[in-house]
């Protein structure tokens, strides 16, 4: 069972170094309300996960990155920059 205190843990792991992007101010804009949802959801076996986006980087060494995105009810917000 996903617990509140878990996934605002999760929340501020996930925004560091993206606070300014657009998509992290929109889902802060209501993150109390986006976090219950999303942890209803969880809980209710009825989240999904969307689509994902796979880029390549070459620093410090080549490799495929996986971004996944993240839901709610109202936003998408990606764990990347926009």
């Amino acid at each position: 069972m996903v617990t509140y205190e878990g996934l605002v843990e999760a929340y501020l792991d996930c925004r560091v170094h993206k606070s300014r992007t657009n998509n992290c101010i929109r889902f802060t804009l209501d993150v109390e309300g986006n976090l219950y949802n999303m942890m209803q959801a969880i809980n209710n076996r009825t989240y999904y996960p969307k689509r994902s986006i796979c880029f390549v980087v070459s620093r410090p060494k080549y490799r495929e990155v996986l971004r996944p995105i993240l839901q709610t009810a109202s936003f998408i917000i990606t764990s990347g920059s926009d």
